[in-house]
């Protein structure tokens, strides 16, 4: 296990639906290039300084425990609208200080707004319903 997988999955997860193939295809993209470096670096590094050159990959993927934490909002158990909420409302750079950005559960506001939405949608449906039924009988009579 790694983090070998977030550049897969993360850009998906947080690129409005607009942009999310062309994110996804970016992150793709700087994800290549970067395994392309790591291969041409690892030969050369490994014969200069032996296994000490490990340690240059170590503090890289040290380096990133606190970027992740300051700047990657958490997408477990979220759904994709939850995610886009969450940018539409909040424009911050930094988001460990927010706590819709950061608790593991799903926040309850974005459970309290999916049946808001779901409730209208059964109203809507079942006006829509109503109509249909007042269509058909007024076609039979």
């Amino acid at each position: 296990m790694g983090v070998l997988g977030v550049p897969w999955l993360y850009p998906t997860e947080v690129n409005a639906l607009e942009v999310r193939a062309k994110g996804a295809s970016l992150a793709m993209t700087s994800n290549w290039i970067c395994n392309y470096a790591v291969v041409q670096a690892t030969l050369p590094g490994v014969k200069n300084l032996g296994y000490k050159f490990w340690i240059v990959w170590g503090v890289i993927c040290t380096a990133f425990i606190p970027i992740t934490y300051l700047f990657y909002p958490e997408t477990a158990n979220r759904t994709l609208e939850d995610i886009d909420r969450y940018f539409d409302a909040n424009r911050e750079i930094i988001v460990c200080r927010n706590k819709l950005a950061t608790q593991l559960s799903r926040p309850q506001i974005y459970i309290e707004e999916d049946e808001r939405i779901a409730h209208v949608d059964e109203k809507a449906g079942d006006l829509e319903a109503g109509e249909k039924d007042r269509a058909t009988v007024e076609e039979v009579a």
